[in-house]
């Protein structure tokens, strides 16, 4: 069972120097990624690990963890670009 009609979910926002992670809570963080999430229209701020497994990238057939190398050049990109991520 593939996930092709799935809705988008999320948008990365930026970048954030908040502390906490809103997905697991984690505090002390030095960065978080904020998202939007797109079917609510809530604005969460998750750090870059529960970013990457919330923003799994699709690669044939199956749905992969996006590394934190990739969330971080995504943040920084999507000021300009409005990156588009799928999540799961």
């Amino acid at each position: 069972m593939t996930n092709a009609g799935a809705p988008l979910q999320f948008r990365i926002i930026k970048m954030s120097d908040r502390s906490e992670c809103e997905c697991c809570g984690r505090k002390g963080l030095k960065r978080t990624v904020h998202l939007e999430n797109l079917t609510s229209g809530d604005d969460v701020f998750f750090g870059v690990d529960c970013a990457s497994t919330a923003l799994k990238q699709r690669y044939q057939g199956k749905r992969f963890k996006i590394s934190r190398e990739a969330i971080k050049s995504m943040a920084a990109r999507a000021k300009t670009d409005r990156v588009i991520v799928e999540a799961a």
